[in-house]
């Protein structure tokens, strides 16, 4: 029912997606002895925006609900 009604598996992508591409860019600024500031306001800037549009479309299901595999930061 839950896979019928919400886009959860869709979801469950983008939660992988949104974290192996800022992997990426926190092994960057972790080699990086000082992150220039404009650069680190847009990586910034660019995560809450990514990460705000998967919440947007989460419905926020209790865990119950869910696949065990669940990336949602909620878990």
């Amino acid at each position: 029912m839950v896979a019928t009604n919400w886009p959860v598996q869709e979801l469950h992508q983008r939660y992988e997606k949104f974290i192996t591409d800022f992997r990426e860019f926190f092994h960057l600024v972790e080699q990086e002895d000082e992150l220039d500031p404009l650069q680190a306001f847009q990586l910034r800037i660019l995560l809450i925006h990514q990460f705000r549009r998967i919440l947007l479309k989460d419905p926020n299901l209790p865990f119950e609900l869910l696949p065990s595999n669940w990336l949602s930061l909620n878990a």
